[in-house]
């Protein structure tokens, strides 16, 4: 298919003011779905890139059904920075769509906490090249650097590793910003489904210098399983934990399936509670594509022998349907009348170490030789760069990557 670098029908870019995502003076807020393909019956098959090429034809069979939830942002868990994506981000953009990807490279679960370091060279040149991959599109929403990646007491000792990634992930977005006039990107992590880690991860994350802090924060929340008031559930805990937050906070991923099928009590909480609206941007529904051997998908994807695929809505499906409609008809006006002090929030202060959180303040130095990095943009060198390094053996991209960028050694 021939690329169009240009949506048909142009998405205005979002941007962050404060505490809030903004579509213009009016306030953004997030009805999404996590939308990730999965392989049949194979739990632990590569993740999928769903804005590729070779799957254009899910997407494009989706998206009526994502406009019929008036679903207005997906969130994507991999993307793979070596596919090209115009075409499917024309098509989002297209249906009013925005997108918001996890850039990480994928990592072994299994890996020994030594060898799951986020600040490597081969990962900074993944998330380089990602940036150039998604910053061109206006539907863009920002960009994950990390989805549940510390989810326990043990990998909190690699927080600095991922604030340092932030930090020069930031810079280069920046650097591609100034010098090709693009839109810098906000940055953001997903913190875990682990209730004593997140605080800590808001408090580290969105604390200190601004060139090493996050510009958003996303977090999963599965503990609402029926109509209840806000006090009876968790939702108390976490206004209390946001209710200053400087930046968009909002869920990743929600919708309890404890009680099946899952009526979405949540959505209507997150969307029409006043004390949930004044700290939150909405949120993520999990998940559109049903996974084998779970109950948490809104579509069942099916392919028989003869290879016809077929697309059924389930009773999630209508069920979150009839509770957006309703949501969205009492959702209260959200425009740029807010007082000063409810946009701008205050900074927390950074976690105390404690039994929950080992991370230390201190983050390694800058690899990268930002210098050459410079000469290499203005030279219109990276992308050509960046496909040499990725044509290297394997046992030489790290050499490779380290003798174009001048990258050091030392920590």
């Amino acid at each position: 298919m021939a690329s169009q670098l240009a949506p048909l029908i142009p998405t205005p870019p979002v941007t962050i003011k404060g505490r809030f995502f903004w579509q213009g003076d009016r306030r953004f807020i997030i009805n999404g779905v996590v939308f990730q393909p999965h392989p049949p019956g194979n739990k632990k098959a590569p993740l999928i890139d769903p804005l590729a090429e070779d799957q254009l034809y899910d997407l494009e069979r989706s998206i009526p059904s994502l406009k019929v939830l008036g679903i207005n942002t997906i969130f994507v868990l991999y993307i793979n920075c070596n596919n090209n994506h115009d075409v499917a981000m024309d098509m989002l953009a297209e249906a009013g769509i925005y997108v918001l990807p996890c850039i990480a490279p994928p990592y072994d679960e299994s890996a020994d906490l030594s060898e799951l370091n986020p600040y490597r060279l081969e990962v900074l040149q993944w998330y380089f090249k990602a940036v150039d991959n998604m910053t061109k599109y206006p539907n863009t929403l920002g960009l994950v650097l990390s989805c549940e990646f510390i989810n326990d007491v043990y990998r909190t000792v690699l927080a600095p590793m991922l604030r340092a990634v932030v930090r020069d992930v930031k810079k280069y977005i920046r650097l591609i910003a100034r010098k090709k006039n693009v839109r810098a990107l906000p940055v953001g992590i997903f913190a875990p489904d682990e209730p004593s880690l997140l605080k800590p991860h808001y408090e580290y994350f969105v604390s200190g210098p601004e060139k090493e802090a996050i510009d958003f924060l996303g977090f999963n929340e599965f503990s609402r399983p029926r109509e209840s008031p806000l006090h009876e559930s968790s939702y108390d805990d976490i206004i209390e934990i946001f209710a200053s937050s400087p930046v968009p906070v909002f869920f990743s991923m929600y919708g309890n399936n404890t009680v099946s099928p899952r009526l979405f009590h949540e959505t209507n909480c997150l969307y029409c509670d006043f004390n949930m609206l004044s700290i939150f941007s909405g949120g993520f529904v999990y998940e559109f594509f049903q996974k084998p051997g779970t109950q948490f998908g809104l579509i069942a994807r099916t392919e028989n022998p003869r290879g016809y695929i077929g697309y059924t809505e389930l009773i999630d499906f209508r069920n979150l349907r009839d509770v957006l409609t309703g949501s969205f008809m009492r959702l209260p006006p959200l425009t740029a009348d807010f007082p000063p002090s409810a946009i701008m929030g205050i900074k927390p202060q950074p976690p105390e170490p404690s039994e929950n959180w080992l991370a230390s303040q201190n983050i390694p130095h800058t690899r990268v030789q930002w210098f050459n990095v410079e000469e290499a943009i203005d030279d219109s060198e990276w992308i050509d760069l960046g496909q040499d390094v990725l044509e290297d053996a394997v046992d030489d991209l790290e050499f490779a990557f380290k003798e174009r960028f001048n990258i050091s050694d030392g920590s």
